[in-house]
């Protein structure tokens, strides 16, 4: 926060390392440097970037692609992330030397229980280095289903000798990401961007004020919430595969 009170944004538009977690990672060491040169103690970093978003889902038919799919998945599940793991640690140790908050979908491995399953999951890290946050996409869309993960991310850099790539993308201008990354103000003017067919960090002046002041209009754990008339339970309590009862 500078001494007029405002908070320095940086919204990271630049395609992942595909299929390389370490790669990826230090891809984004580099732009969180970037942005905190800048100034900025907010850098936010796409969905599914770590190792990059699964196009192929949407590419590549569940029987007849059969084979390509398990080979590229054999490929995908070595480079997600386990966080129990600690593989955020690079990007964990450069919140914490660079005092900045960092925003990064993952796509992120169970590392407790199957091994196989993964989640799109979003993760806040503090300026502290410590994971203040780990959200797990509910619902995967349509083909997502296939790898439990979302469908905002699609730009990367696609190895050479990937199964089917000159199938799966035959046109080179699918290789750009349109992105379209913006960054909105409270009251839905865009103050940065958009950043189209383009790689780049967009930044912006964040006035804490100006969104509690646009609370009032709608306040939705506030004033306009009425629990006396909807009552909403989110039960934050972890489930396991298997529970062993005492007695």
């Amino acid at each position: 926060m500078d001494n007029d009170g405002l908070y320095r944004v940086a919204v990271v538009q630049v395609p992942p390392v595909l299929l390389d977690r370490e790669a990826s990672l230090a891809r984004a060491v580099a732009k969180v440097d970037e942005a905190a040169d800048a100034g900025a103690k907010l850098v936010a970093f796409p969905e599914a970037f770590v190792p990059g978003y699964p196009e192929w889902v949407w590419r590549l038919r569940p029987g007849t692609d059969f084979a390509e799919t398990s080979e590229i998945w054999r490929r995908f599940l070595p480079q997600t992330v386990d966080l129990e793991q600690d593989q955020l640690a690079v990007l964990r140790a450069t919140a914490r030397r660079r005092s900045v908050t960092i925003t990064v979908g993952i796509n992120e491995r169970d590392g407790s229980f199957s091994r196989a399953t993964v989640y799109n999951t979003f993760v806040i890290i503090g300026p502290d280095g410590e994971i203040l946050l780990r959200h797990r996409k509910l619902v995967p869309t349509n083909p997502e289903r296939m790898v439990c993960c979302g469908n905002v991310m699609r730009a990367s850099d696609i190895p050479a000798d990937l199964p089917l790539r000159a199938d799966l993308y035959p046109d080179a201008d699918e290789w750009v990401n349109p992105g379209d990354s913006v960054i909105v103000a409270p009251g839905g003017k865009i103050v940065a961007g958009p950043l189209h067919e383009a790689e780049g960090i967009l930044y912006a002046e964040c006035d804490p004020d100006v969104a509690s002041a646009t609370h009032r209009t709608l306040d939705i754990a506030g004033h306009y919430s009425r629990p006396d008339v909807f009552h909403l339970t989110i039960d934050r309590s972890p489930r396991r595969q298997v529970e062993t009862e005492a007695g």
